[in-house]
């Protein structure tokens, strides 16, 4: 059975395919106060029907001026939320997803970044920010 691996940067249209042992960094401007879900991933089977997620994602540098987590949701798939450049097959399927979810500390304001890793693979994502 063949599944769609997918893994986006939230805000950006398309794919971010990250070669076993690359470093991708993404930067982005975060809004002072508020959670940014930055990258979200999920599988989706034939039929729309959830795959398996990708592998574990694990923190490997904690941001200096805030917190991360990876969390899973079970969503609404839509082209709106996720940008998608068209209308998906599945378009409204409800469907897990991993986040990476930063949170800035309380009234902070300016770069941070942090790291993760996932699964067994040594890739690395490396995100850094500007807090406005």
């Amino acid at each position: 059975m063949k599944f769609l691996q997918v893994l986006f940067i939230v805000g950006f249209a398309g794919l971010a395919a990250v070669p076993a042992q690359a470093k991708h960094q993404i930067t982005r401007i975060v809004k002072k106060n508020t959670a940014a879900d930055i990258t979200d991933n999920f599988q989706l089977g034939p039929n729309c029907s959830d795959g398996y997620l990708f592998e574990t994602g694990y923190v490997t540098k904690k941001p200096a001026h805030g917190s991360v987590e990876i969390v899973r949701e079970r969503v609404q798939l839509t082209q709106k939320r996720f940008n998608f450049p068209r209308k998906l097959a599945c378009e409204g399927a409800t469907i897990t997803v991993q986040f990476v979810r930063y949170t800035p500390a309380p009234g902070y304001s300016g770069p941070d970044g942090f790291r993760v890793a996932w699964g067994n693979n040594p890739q690395t994502l490396v995100y850094t920010f500007t807090v406005k």
